[in-house]
């Protein structure tokens, strides 16, 4: 039910968005935030991204952590994030993870089961699975670095979200090149579609979606009409100067099957208003959820 979890939780609230908490100490008030030590950074990491997610709570359904953002932190770093994901959940928010990791498939197997939890009821020496609905993997090791995940999801009721062409400039460089008689992208997303079988839940897509900005509204079109049963992540969207219209081709005609990742406006909101950063979080939140409406009609 997990891919089936985000879309109800979109359709609750309008709101077909996913804020990335991607904390920097310059994204942090100085109210929250004005110098110290490694555990006086982790303090304030964890109070100000509980204050942002208490702050979306009511207009943003999803959200994403990226450990990389806490790492240099070490172990703080990562107690941060299992904290903010429980914290989230906690909130009722649908919680993905990021690893962006293409692995052998011993490694995935073992990543699987220590994010999601192991498939077996046995006495294992490992700490609780952490507090998520869904991981956001790479897959350009192909099947083997993906299967290991499949049995996790169907039997726990989890959602990968598989990488299969990102927002950056230079996408093209590899992830738009011609294979055979279609483009690098796709065939990650065809691969999706095999990974997809009897994988669907009650949303009416299935539990492996993946990850993929588009190049042109045109192809965004294409790209739902040929993907009909996967549920798209846009990454690398902003609030401000976005082409939110291009995206909504990415959407179903009832407005389902896609979720926007968006960071750039919501975190920095506060620094147009700093004397009351989260208030000024929540006005983003609503604004937001305003400007996507008048381009996404969720039903």
């Amino acid at each position: 039910m997990s891919m089936e979890l985000l879309q109800r939780k979109i359709c609750e609230k309008r709101t077909p968005a996913m804020v990335s908490l991607d904390l920097t100490p310059a994204l942090l008030p100085p109210s929250v935030w004005n110098g110290g030590t490694v555990a006086d950074l982790a303090a304030a990491y964890e109070s100000w991204g509980k204050s942002v997610l208490d702050a979306l709570a009511d207009t943003i359904p999803a959200v994403k952590l990226h450990p990389v953002w806490f790492e240099r932190l070490g172990s703080r770093g990562l107690d941060v994030v299992r904290t903010l994901c429980a914290h989230a959940q906690s909130l009722g928010y649908y919680v993905l993870l990021e690893t962006g990791r293409s692995d052998h498939p011993a490694a995935a197997e073992l990543s699987a089961a220590t994010y999601f939890g192991p498939l077996s009821a046995q006495n294992e020496p490992w700490e609780q699975p952490w507090p998520i609905d869904g991981l956001f993997i790479g897959g350009y090791t192909g099947s083997d670095g993906v299967k290991p995940y499949l049995a996790h999801c169907k039997t726990l009721n989890k959602s990968i979200f598989v990488q299969a062409r990102t927002a950056d400039k230079s996408a093209r460089e590899v992830q738009d090149l011609i294979s055979g008689d279609r483009v690098v992208h796709t065939a990650m997303a065809d691969l999706a579609v095999r990974w997809s079988v009897g994988m669907e839940d009650g949303s009416g897509f299935s539990r492996v979606g993946v990850a993929l900005c588009p190049r042109t509204a045109d192809s965004a079109a294409e790209l739902r009409r040929r993907y009909e049963r996967l549920f798209f992540l846009i990454p690398g969207r902003s609030v401000h100067g976005s082409s939110f219209k291009e995206m909504t081709r990415l959407f179903n005609k009832y407005g389902h099957g896609a979720v926007m990742e968006i960071s750039t406006g919501l975190l920095d909101a506060w620094e147009r208003h700093p004397t009351d950063p989260t208030g000024a979080i929540q006005l983003a939140g609503e604004r937001l959820r305003d400007e996507l409406a008048r381009h996404v009609k969720v039903m």
